[in-house]
């Protein structure tokens, strides 16, 4: 198995205001829907 095509990028940006930020980038490219989870904990 060739692992050249299973790359994963992942792309992360700081934002101040991530309600604005999520919505400009839907209208803009038409992506989504985002979902906020606030105060996440994991195990």
């Amino acid at each position: 198995m060739d692992n050249k095509l299973k790359r994963v990028f992942q792309y992360a940006y700081f934002v101040e205001d991530l309600e604005t930020a999520a919505f400009n980038w839907a209208k803009l490219s038409q992506a989504g829907p985002f979902f906020v989870t606030r105060h996440h904990k994991t195990e």
